[in-house]
C-alpha cells in the first residue's frame, strides 16, 4: 500500500469517525433538550388556530429563509437555553443547533404559532394578540389582511419602524403587493 492510499484511507476513517461522532452528540442533545421539552414547546404556541390570512403573510414574509430560526430565538429565550460555551461562538452553535431541531421538528403551524404568541413587538409587548389589541384596539381574528401585514412585518424591526412609521408602510404595502403577485401567478 502507498503512502498516498495509507493517507487517503487514514482521512477517511477519520472523517467517518467525525460524522458519526457529531451525529451521535447531536442525537442525544436533541433527545435529551429539545424531545424531553416537547410539551413545554407545544404550549408556546398560541391555543387557537392562526386565521389563514395570517399564515400566508407569514409565509410570504420568509420564503425563502422560513422561520426556523426565528422559532429557535423564541425556544433558546423563553425555555432559558444555556449556551454552548462562552461568548459569541457559544451562542452561535446554540443558535444553530436550535435552528436545526425547530426545523427538524416543528411543523410550519407549530412554529407560526410560537412566533405570533411570543415575538417582540417593541413597546414591552409580545405576540400578534398583545399588539392587535393595543394597535387596532381589536383581537387579532378581526384584522383584515392589511392590518395583519402590519404585525407580521413589524415583527422584523420594531423600534425602527416606531421612528419610522412610513416605512412600516412602505414594507406591510410590500408584503401585500408579494401576496398578490403570488395569487395572480397561481391563478395563471
Amino acid at each position: 500500500m502507498t503512502l498516498v492510499r495509507r493517507i487517503a484511507t487514514g482521512l477517511a476513517i477519520a472523517a467517518g469517525l467525525f460524522i458519526a461522532t457529531s451525529f451521535a452528540l447531536f442525537a442525544t442533545y436533541d433527545f435529551s433538550s429539545f424531545q424531553s421539552r416537547r410539551a413545554e414547546i407545544r404550549a408556546l404556541g398560541l391555543q387557537t388556530p392562526l386565521p389563514a390570512s395570517l399564515t400566508e403573510l407569514m409565509r410570504a414574509e420568509n420564503r425563502k429563509n422560513g422561520y426556523s430560526h426565528i422559532t429557535a430565538r423564541i425556544l433558546i429565550n423563553k425555555l432559558a437555553i444555556s449556551w454552548h460555551g462562552d461568548g459569541l461562538p457559544g451562542w452561535q452553535t446554540t443558535y444553530v443547533t436550535w435552528t436545526l431541531l425547530a426545523h427538524l421538528h416543528l411543523a410550519e403551524q407549530e412554529q407560526y404559532s410560537i412566533i405570533a404568541a411570543n415575538c417582540y413587538m417593541g413597546h414591552g409587548r409580545f405576540g400578534y394578540a398583545a399588539e392587535a389589541q393595543e394597535r387596532f384596539g381589536k383581537p387579532i381574528t378581526s384584522l383584515n389582511d392589511t392590518d395583519l401585514a402590519t404585525l407580521v412585518v413589524l415583527t422584523r424591526s420594531p423600534s425602527r419602524y416606531e421612528e419610522e412609521p412610513e416605512l412600516l408602510q412602505i414594507s406591510r404595502d410590500a408584503l401585500l403587493s408579494k401576496i398578490r403577485d403570488s395569487t395572480s401567478s397561481q391563478a395563471r
